[in-house]
C-alpha cells in the first residue's frame, strides 16, 4: 500500500502536469485565433486574385485568334518561341511539399518545351533550384 507521502507526491505531480497542459492549451488557442485573423484578412486579396484569373481566362477563351484591333499579345492565338515561367515559392515553414511540387512542375514544363526560349522569374524568400539536367544557359 502506498504511503501518505507517495500519494501527496503523486497528486502534486498530476496538478503540475494539469497546469502545464492548461497553459499549452491557452497558447494553442491564441495561436489559432491569430491564424484565423490572418486568414480572414487575406480573404479580400484571394477573392480579387480569383476575379483577376477568371477575367484573364474569359478573355483568353473569347480571343482564339489574333484580331486586327487586338493590342494585347497575351491573347493572340499564335505560337511563340518565348515563354515566361513565374515560380512563386512559399516563404513560411512546413510547405516543403508545395515548393517541391512547384519545382517539379517547372522542370517538366522546361523539358517539354526545350525548343522555346524560357525565361524564369522566381518569387519568394525560399530559393528555387532546378535540377542540372534542365538548367538553361543564361539563367
Amino acid at each position: 500500500m502506498s504511503s501518505l507521502r507517495q500519494i501527496k507526491r503523486k497528486l502534486k505531480t498530476v496538478r503540475s502536469t494539469l497546469a502545464v497542459t492548461k497553459a499549452m492549451k491557452v497558447i494553442a488557442s491564441t495561436r489559432l485565433a491569430k491564424a484565423q485573423v490572418r486568414i480572414l484578412n487575406s480573404r479580400p486579396f484571394a477573392l480579387r486574385m480569383q476575379e483577376m484569373m477568371e477575367s484573364i481566362d474569359a478573355e483568353f477563351e473569347t480571343r482564339t485568334k489574333c484580331e486586327e484591333d487586338s493590342h494585347n499579345p497575351f491573347f493572340c492565338g499564335h505560337k511563340s518561341d518565348n515563354a515566361l515561367l513565374v515560380l512563386v515559392s512559399a516563404d513560411k515553414g512546413l510547405c516543403g511539399a508545395f515548393n517541391h511540387n512547384i519545382i517539379n512542375f517547372a522542370t517538366d514544363f522546361i523539358k517539354q518545351n526545350k525548343s522555346q526560349d524560357i525565361k524564369i522569374i522566381a518569387v519568394g524568400k525560399k530559393r528555387i533550384r532546378l535540377s542540372k539536367e534542365v538548367w538553361l544557359p543564361g539563367l
